[in-house]
C-alpha cells in the first residue's frame, strides 16, 4: 500500500483522535467551543438543581423577613453562576470526535 492509498483511508475523525487535549484547550477558537458545551450542559442539567437546594435553604431558614421571593429568586441565580465559577471543568473532547468540522481551527494551525 502506498502512502497515498494510505492518506485516503484517513477520516478526519481519525485525525482528531490524534489531537491532544492540551491542543484543544490551547486553541482559542477550539477551547471557546468547549467553554461553550461546557456551561450548556451546566446550564441543562445543574443549575436548577443548585437553584432548587438554594430554595430549600432559603425557606428552611426563613430568609422571607430579609429578602422578598423576588430577590430569593435572583439569589438562586447568582448562588448558580458563583458556583459555576469555581467547579474544575471537566470537558467532553468527543464533541470533536462526534464532530470533527469542530476541529477546523486546530487543522488551520497545524497546516500554517
Amino acid at each position: 500500500m502506498s502512502d497515498s492509498e494510505y492518506d485516503e483511508n484517513i477520516t478526519m475523525e481519525d485525525i482528531v483522535k490524534d489531537i491532544t487535549e492540551e491542543e484543544f484547550l490551547n486553541n482559542k477558537d477550539t477551547r471557546e467551543i468547549l467553554d461553550t458545551e461546557h456551561y450548556f450542559e451546566y446550564d441543562t442539567y445543574m443549575s436548577k438543581k443548585i437553584e432548587r437546594i438554594f430554595d430549600a435553604y432559603y425557606d428552611q431558614f426563613n430568609c422571607k423577613e430579609v429578602f422578598s421571593s423576588r430577590d430569593a429568586k435572583y439569589c438562586s441565580l447568582a448562588f448558580s453562576s458563583l458556583v459555576y465559577n469555581y467547579i474544575v471543568k471537566e470537558y467532553d473532547f468527543k464533541l470533536f470526535i462526534d464532530c470533527p468540522e469542530l476541529a477546523a481551527p486546530i487543522f488551520k494551525e497545524k497546516a500554517e
